[in-house]
């Protein structure tokens, strides 16, 4: 760490090697390229290595967390698993490193789009009247089915909110900052806890075509005043721009030139 410079650290269990075979310590019928769950009978190594971690670098961490993403693809093990090692972590740390912040795993906006929705639009139809999803909104004919896909994934949030011990909550919050003081009102109505954001940006795909560098720092401001408007305490600009396939591929500000 050196002169301002922050680390947040976040401690996932990779599912696969180099070599795209399941690692040792993986569930080899569950592991995939970001997570695995962790074999019993490597359970006590995996502590032992939180443990051996805080220690190492007490002091130095201002914020750790367990998990990206942890309610849908990121984490194949179930919201029991994810509270088993989330809080492992958080014990290991608050005996290793007791002034480090411990921050929920991050979630998608998706549990609280289904939260305003599928939920609180059940008894006030005015709370939010369409769900906006990988780049637009969801037709209306498919809005019941929407809901029922998610329902899980917002049930598994809310184990791991209720269960898992954490001094902050993180969310991402991408391309609909229109909607984004609904997506953290909700939240704010399941936990008392600071909020903030390790991942904010856009544009979606289906204005993708528009990357000029004018258009982008529009956009940027958009985001920049929607986030001092809803008060998270801290919040991280982030480009998903690591391969030609990635969602936002083109957003950001930031241009790279690859040589083959």
């Amino acid at each position: 760490e050196g002169a301002n410079t922050s680390i947040f650290l976040r401690i996932t269990p990779w599912g696969l090697d180099e070599f795209g075979n399941p690692n040792w310590y993986c569930n080899t019928t569950t592991a995939h390229e970001w997570s695995c769950v962790i074999l019993p009978e490597y359970e006590d190594e995996f502590r032992t290595y939180l443990d051996e971690l805080t220690k190492r670098y007490a002091g130095k961490m201002p914020k750790i967390q367990f998990g990206n993403e942890w309610t849908g693809s990121h984490f194949v093990g179930d919201e029991y698993e994810y509270v088993k090692y989330a809080n492992w972590l958080y014990n290991f740390t608050k005996n290793n490193s007791p002034d480090t912040i411990v921050v929920l795993g991050s979630i998608t906006s998706n549990p609280m789009v289904y939260m305003t929705h599928c939920i609180l639009n059940e008894t006030n139809p005015n709370y939010l009247d369409h769900i906006y999803f990988k780049g637009g909104n969801i037709p209306e004919e498919n809005l019941t089915q929407w809901c029922d896909g998610f329902e899980p994934s917002f049930a598994k949030f809310q184990y791991g909110l209720e269960n898992a011990k954490y001094d902050m909550v993180d969310i991402h919050l991408y391309d609909d900052p229109e909607n984004w003081d609904e997506y953290v009102g909700a939240l704010r109505m399941l936990t008392d806890k600071p909020i903030l954001s390790t991942e904010f940006g856009g544009p979606s795909p289906h204005i993708l075509e528009r990357t000029n560098e004018t258009y982008q720092a529009e956009e940027l401001r958009k985001y920049i005043n929607k986030i001092i408007e809803i008060e998270l305490v801290e919040a991280h600009f982030f480009q998903l721009v690591e391969s030609p396939g990635a969602y936002h591929s083109k957003s950001g500000l930031t241009k790279v030139t690859q040589t083959v």
